[in-house]
């Protein structure tokens, strides 16, 4: 396997390393992504998707996943704007997220790796009326662009690096591995196939209180809020993403 050895040369997650330290410890997180985006590319693509509500132009999808032994959620919806202003929007501006989408309370890029590789630290609302705590999630995320689309992968790193502690007024969400996408649309160049795949293990520790039926029907009604959030400010505030080149792919198998 092929990957790109650059690295921010101050990156570090829970120590300062050097050296050959810092390259290895590089070079496994890239290809940590890498598997991340083969994998949440492979789910998003799968056929076996059944619909839970088509509202609004707004798709929400379910298929449970035996490996997870959880149901993972797909949303999908057409944004007025192009995939590169997509990726602007959640890579470039992505400190602003909370202030249009309610469903984040709290976005916070802990480190840089690379220029399209970092480590994010995330805090949800809660849900139900409080009765589903906030959960927040440390997770490695990077984009990449393959035939003039765009996908954000992001990935649980939780178990491996702690440059974020729990706090006690949360609970740690684990995140498999996620895709948010910015596919052309063929006929329209001025809007985008928004594609938003979750799959994650909330860490239910209130299971015993709520039903899980319950509360899958309630993460697929926040699913299809995001998605109108994400329409709602793609067609407010006009976006002006800056022009980018094609990264060459940092691993071999993407896609």
């Amino acid at each position: 396997m092929e990957y790109e050895r650059f690295c921010n040369p101050v990156f570090r997650i829970t120590f300062l390393i050097s050296g050959s330290a810092q390259q290895a410890n590089c070079e496994a997180l890239w290809a940590r992504f890498s598997e991340a985006a083969d994998e949440a590319y492979a789910i998003a693509n799968r056929r076996d998707w059944h619909v839970d509500s088509n509202d609004d132009g707004v798709v929400v999808k379910r298929v449970y996943l035996p490996t997870y032994k959880r149901s993972v959620i797909l949303g999908e919806t057409i944004l007025n704007i192009s995939p590169e202003d997509g990726l602007y929007l959640y890579w470039d501006d992505g400190k602003d997220i909370p202030n249009w989408n309610p469903e984040i309370s709290y976005l916070e890029d802990v480190v840089e790796i690379a220029p399209e590789l970092r480590v994010s630290y995330q805090v949800g609302s809660s849900k139900l009326g409080g009765l589903i705590k906030p959960r927040d999630f440390l997770v490695l995320t990077g984009w990449l662009e393959r035939n003039r689309n765009y996908y954000v992968v992001y990935t649980n790193i939780t178990n491996e690096y702690r440059p974020k502690p729990i706090e006690s007024h949360y609970v740690r969400g684990q995140n498999g591995p996620s895709l948010i996408a910015f596919e052309r649309v063929p006929t329209d160049p001025n809007k985008t196939l928004f594609r938003y795949l979750l799959n994650v293990d909330m860490n239910h520790g209130s299971w015993f209180i709520i039903p899980r039926s319950v509360y899958e029907k309630a993460t697929s009604a926040a699913i299809r809020d995001y998605l109108q959030y994400v329409r709602d400010r793609t067609n407010r505030v006009p976006l002006f993403s800056p022009p980018r080149k094609s990264i060459r792919p940092h691993h071999t198998n993407l896609f």
